[in-house]
């Protein structure tokens, strides 16, 4: 048996999971473990940022510097990107073959928006994810609208989902606020926006930003992109002075030379005790995993939901106990923001859309950040 202290258990990703574990390092380290959690970056929590674009929120609000919970005796906080699992050695390694060895480890590195997958991206888009790619726009364009070099904007999000839907309701009240005109275009390949939402959820908001004069643009998939113009698969031509791709979120994923079970797009398959299948060591959550049970909607509710029953299962599989399964809810609150005070909540098939739905949005985005945060 193991002495107190000698379980290492490494955390890869800063996600919303791994960020539950590093909130609650002094009981992991009661129950025998030292931590290290390996992330490029600190937690960003994505859900505030399109209220962040609209001056709803600060600056980079919804950061969390999570150094400051392993100020402590056996954690540590190593910043870089962690390339490849070596599952036989239980090492892992970053891109310069940095080494780092694990008891248990814990994955949460999220998804990324695939920009190879339209040829262009690269060069001429930012993409919602990393966040950082997402302040660099934010930054860029308000720093365009206080200069007044330009009088008109012509803004295009492409992606009609929830992340497309909250950004083009933001930027269009960032230009409502400081009284700029503006062409604000949402390009969606699909019939309809918000397509995984009941359909009183998509006319609702299409309505809405009927009245606001944003144009919707369906059927409309994206095949190409060049300096200031997007093409689209009927070869229409759109003009451009910014572009934000937020569609075709897809997991990031880790080299485990075939190690550990993956799905076709990557994701590492997870039992319903979280464990990657055949290894009981290894835990994945979040975007980058796929529940075996049933598949799971992408959403960060799933992630912070995830992390309680994931510090149980380490502390559990330490001392032979019974494993917790985790039991997704049948059904989610969605709550998104959609500029100018306007929120809609969506559970089930009941929609709401009203300033009452972004004041519930809001208060529930405060109340994670501030139980995120360390004490002051």
């Amino acid at each position: 048996m193991q002495e107190i202290g000698k379980n290492h258990l490494v955390l890869v990703g800063a996600g919303h999971s791994n960020l539950h574990l590093v909130k609650n390092v002094s009981k992991l380290q009661k129950n025998g473990f030292r931590i290290t959690l390996i992330s490029p970056t600190d937690f960003y929590y994505n859900g505030v940022a399109p209220g962040v674009l609209s001056n709803f929120y600060p600056e980079r609000f919804g950061k969390i510097d999570v150094q400051c919970h392993l100020d402590v005796e056996d954690s540590q906080y190593l910043k870089f990107d962690v390339k490849k699992v070596n599952v036989k050695d239980n090492k892992i390694y970053s891109h310069d073959n940095q080494s780092v060895h694990f008891d248990y480890l814990s994955i949460n590195i999220g998804g990324s928006v695939p920009l190879e997958k339209i040829p262009g991206s690269e060069e001429f888009v930012f993409p919602i994810r990393p966040i950082s790619k997402f302040w660099e726009f934010s930054a860029k364009l308000k720093q365009s609208i206080e200069e007044g070099s330009k009088k008109d904007f012509t803004i295009i999000i492409i992606g009609g989902g929830a992340a497309g839907v909250e950004i083009t309701g933001n930027v269009w009240d960032l230009f409502n606020t400081k009284g700029v005109k503006s062409r604000i275009v949402l390009v969606t390949g699909g019939d309809s926006i918000l397509t995984q939402f009941p359909i009183a959820a998509q006319k609702k908001v299409l309505n809405l930003f009927s009245k606001r004069e944003i144009h919707v643009k369906l059927n409309s998939r994206v095949i190409k992109i060049q300096e200031n113009l997007i093409v689209t698969e009927s070869e229409e031509e759109l003009s451009f002075d910014y572009c934000i791709l937020a569609s075709g979120v897809i997991p990031n994923t880790l080299d485990s030379q075939n190690s550990l079970l993956t799905t076709k797009m990557g994701e590492l398959i997870v039992t319903s005790f979280l464990q990657c299948k055949n290894y009981s060591h290894i835990f994945a959550t979040g975007d980058c995993s796929y529940f075996e049970d049933q598949p799971l909607w992408k959403s960060g509710y799933h992630a912070i939901n995830q992390g309680p029953i994931l510090l149980k299962n380490l502390i559990a599989s330490t001392k032979g106990k019974k494993l917790h399964k985790y039991k997704p809810s049948k059904r989610i609150i969605t709550a998104l923001n959609l500029g100018d005070g306007i929120g809609l909540i969506i559970y089930g098939r009941f929609t709401l859309l009203s300033r009452f739905s972004l004041k519930v949005k809001d208060f529930i985005e405060k109340r994670y950040i501030k139980s995120a945060k360390c004490s002051e």
